[in-house]
């Protein structure tokens, strides 16, 4: 789906509920490569989940692409996603942040969107989410991973220059998913 044609389906949702990515082209063209690839593995992808929904943005897209879409999150349901015929949504317990409330071998596949370095925020573990979001994907499924930080970018720098909390955006990726 063209960018240009998804700003044109957003439309179907009243402006004033509409999540912070929508509210400017430019927002909304960073999740472009997300779109891209979700589609081009389109075939055999039916059940998804959207681990870590937030503001339910990226839900409204799968569901849009005609995927069974299960939005979890720690933030309330998204208001405009409840009256889609293939949205549901999950809540997170923060008894135990990295547990995640599905069968084994549920999903197809499962999206996380700028989610993996924050598991740290709510008490979670990142080795237990990754072994958590394994267990629970089919074999074969696979693990869509976006907008992690790069230690190179301008905003990490500046992250690092004025960090007053512990956070490791440092994380290496190959090493966790060994």
């Amino acid at each position: 789906m063209e960018l240009n044609t998804f700003a044109e389906k957003i439309k179907k949702v009243p402006p004033d509920q509409w999540p912070a990515p929508w509210l400017s082209y430019a927002r909304m063209a960073q999740y472009r490569l997300p779109y891209q690839k979700s589609q081009q593995y389109k075939a055999g992808i039916k059940k998804v989940l959207d681990w870590g929904c937030g503001n339910g943005h990226f839900s409204f897209f799968l569901c849009e692409q005609g995927f069974e879409t299960i939005g979890y999150s720690y933030e309330a349901e998204p208001a405009y996603l409840s009256s889609l015929p293939n949205f549901k949504f999950a809540k997170g317990a923060t008894d135990n942040p990295s547990r995640l409330p599905f069968a084994d071998h549920e999903f197809d596949a499962v999206f996380s969107i700028g989610v993996l370095e924050h598991v740290h925020d709510l008490g979670g573990d990142q080795q237990r989410s990754v072994d958590e979001i394994f267990r629970i994907l089919k074999p074969g499924a696979i693990f869509f991973i976006f907008h992690l930080p790069n230690k190179y970018t301008w905003i990490e720098f500046f992250v690092r220059l004025i960090k007053t909390t512990e956070i490791n955006h440092q994380d290496d990726l190959r090493e966790l998913f060994e």
